[in-house]
């Protein structure tokens, strides 16, 4: 398992698009409904099925601010599948992902 990458809300967001991996170039930080899609609300600590995502059980950053406040944005929790919104400075785990929504 590699180590997991963890950064505020703009430089995760910057890190997938800028992201070169497996000779792809389009990774993007994926959307709210993208990472609660991942989830098995069966399971708690982890909230997914660690044989498909080798990954943390903490939170992940979405691409979507909160409409509210601007500077905070959207996070999924892979461990007990909660969604929150957090201060954009925040650090947090980062999921890039590729294709379109």
């Amino acid at each position: 398992m590699t180590t997991p990458v963890t950064k505020k809300w703009s430089e995760a967001t910057a890190y997938c698009a800028n992201l070169t991996l497996a000779g792809y170039d389009d990774w993007r930080l994926p959307s709210r409904m993208e990472l609660i899609g991942l989830l098995d609300l069966g399971r708690h600590e982890p909230a997914y099925d660690p044989v498909f995502i080798p990954a943390s059980g903490d939170y992940h950053w979405a691409a979507e601010r909160y409409q509210r406040d601007t500077a905070w944005s959207w996070a999924v929790d892979f461990g007990y599948g909660q969604v929150a919104r957090y201060p954009q400075f925040y650090v947090i785990n980062v999921r890039c992902v590729r294709g379109g929504i």
